[in-house]
């Protein structure tokens, strides 16, 4: 297991010399001389630093050691001045892997913060939308107000009444009356019998009375008319009897 670490430093991915050291199983002393020597040339893929670190040895003491951190282009070079032992190529390995990895971190962070960016910036645009909308309504007479934000107050509505008689006071009957009063089995075949001879749903002589719900009802006095329409001879053809 590699433990080569990428990070970001200075506005770059860099990897600590003493990491690749430590993968090629060299001593980084002589690891930072070969740096130190191909210095000019590495300073062309970007700015070389070095830095000083504190090493615990073997004893316990603490000792300061130059080190320094390469970008994906200094330790690619770096790299090529190694003879190609397998330590060499699984540490190439190892670092175009660890500089992948830490592109797609880098870039997906930064995908997040500029989400969060554009979330700010919305909420501010939408604070000042709602500061200025409180002041137009403070500052402003009412048909200015309509004017600036486009709305319109609506002062009167029309209102469109349907006229039902209230329940006990109107004399009418149901489809269940009907459908008992004739033997019918459902109301489905009541209300066939009623189409047939002209007295169905939009007769107009059905009316809505209020109860629950609305309900039609039909006025008593068309009873007399459907007993006449109701012979006895025909009871058989509506019923769907033997």
């Amino acid at each position: 297991m590699t433990n080569l670490a990428v990070i970001e430093y200075q506005g770059q991915t860099v990897v600590d010399s003493r990491l690749i050291a430590e993968e090629l199983g060299i001593e980084h002393s002589s690891f930072i001389k070969t740096i130190k020597k191909y210095a000019d040339d590495l300073r062309t893929f970007g700015h070389l630093g070095f830095e000083i670190g504190t090493v615990q040895n073997s004893v316990g003491a603490r000792n300061e050691q130059v080190f320094c951190y390469l970008n994906e282009d200094q330790s690619t070079f770096v790299m090529t001045l190694s003879r190609n032992t397998d330590k060499v190529v699984k540490c190439k390995k190892n670092l175009v892997d660890a500089f992948r990895k830490a592109k797609r971190v880098i870039t997906s962070q930064g995908d997040r913060i500029r989400e969060l960016e554009l979330e700010i910036e919305l909420r501010k645009t939408e604070q000042k939308l709602l500061d200025t909308r409180n002041t137009i309504v403070l500052t402003c007479p009412e048909p200015v107000q309509q004017k600036i934000l486009g709305y319109q107050v609506i002062k009167e509505i029309e209102v469109v009444e349907k006229h039902v008689t209230p329940e006990g006071t109107y004399d009418g009957v149901g489809i269940t009356y009907i459908q008992k009063r004739y033997g019918f089995k459902t109301t489905k075949q009541a209300w066939d019998f009623l189409e047939k001879i002209g007295y169905g749903r939009e007769s107009g002589k059905w009316e809505t009375s209020l109860a629950a719900v609305e309900r039609l009802q039909l006025p008593r006095d068309f009873i007399s008319e459907l007993d006449d329409r109701f012979p006895s001879a025909q009871r058989q053809r509506f019923l769907g009897e033997e």
